[in-house]
């Protein structure tokens, strides 16, 4: 008797994926990466990508145009960010980064887009300006459920703008070159404080009262040694106050 023949088992069936293939929800958070001007572009890809823009999870505007690696004017800037905030659905945002050159025309244009992101529920904001001059944002405080991380450049920051009761989210500060017109730093929630290159000029001694605070970098530091409250959650400290602070330490266990 002949053995049977063993039958071929059929080849494994290939799927073929593309971009197109993926939800727009997992689109919409991956044109969140892209500046907004390179966001916005996509939409002559296809019928489908023709609003995919319009809510992304995270905006970056941004000054330079990446094609040629040039700058653009604040006043081109400025209205196509008018453009896209009128255009783009009120969706809630998890992050919004601002990054560009300090314009003095540019400063209550700036203040009025951080409103925005936060009327969008942003959890994470970034402000970064660039160049020698800093920029001054409005005298408001800053007001946010969802507000979790905070990181300022380049900026002039004033006494209401640094009290963060109104922000009982807020975990996560990073200040890096901004002068501090304020003589308290102050948050029930804060967990993470960075701290590098900034100043205050004021006669008056900075306050930090972060009593929830479990790591602190405090780098090079111009101005009055600031006075650091209680911390008793503190786990990881690194201060390096540098040449620029005013102060000294009396005692060899300091």
């Amino acid at each position: 008797m002949a053995p049977k023949k063993k039958r071929k088992s059929a080849p494994p069936e290939t799927v073929s994926t593309t971009v197109h293939d993926l939800p727009d929800n997992l689109l919409q958070h991956v044109l969140s990466f892209l500046p907004a001007q390179e966001s916005v572009r996509t939409c002559v890809l296809a019928r489908r990508w023709r609003h995919l823009w319009k809510s992304t999870t995270g905006l970056r505007i941004l000054d330079l145009v990446l094609d040629d690696d040039e700058d653009i004017s604040f006043q081109d800037l400025r209205k196509f960010v008018e453009h896209l905030l009128m255009l783009r659905e009120r969706t809630d945002l998890e992050s919004v980064e601002m990054k560009f050159h300090c314009y003095y025309e540019g400063e209550s244009y700036v203040s009025l887009w951080t409103r925005f992101a936060l009327i969008c529920k942003v959890r994470v904001l970034t402000l970064h300006i660039l160049g020698e001059e800093y920029f001054t944002l409005d005298g408001l405080p800053l007001v946010s459920r969802h507000l979790k991380t905070l990181h300022l450049h380049g900026l002039i920051l004033q006494k209401s703008f640094l009290d963060f009761a109104s922000c009982p989210a807020l975990e996560n500060l990073k200040m890096g070159v901004c002068k501090i017109n304020g003589c308290k730093i102050s948050s029930l929630s804060l967990k993470h404080l960075s701290i590098t290159s900034c100043g205050c000029d004021l006669d008056c001694r900075l306050n930090v009262s972060t009593p929830g605070l479990v790591s602190l970098k405090l780098d090079r530091f111009s101005g009055k040694t600031p006075f650091l409250e209680n911390m008793p959650l503190l786990q990881t400290a690194c201060v390096n106050l540098g040449m620029g602070c005013e102060g000294v330490c009396l005692s060899i266990f300091c």
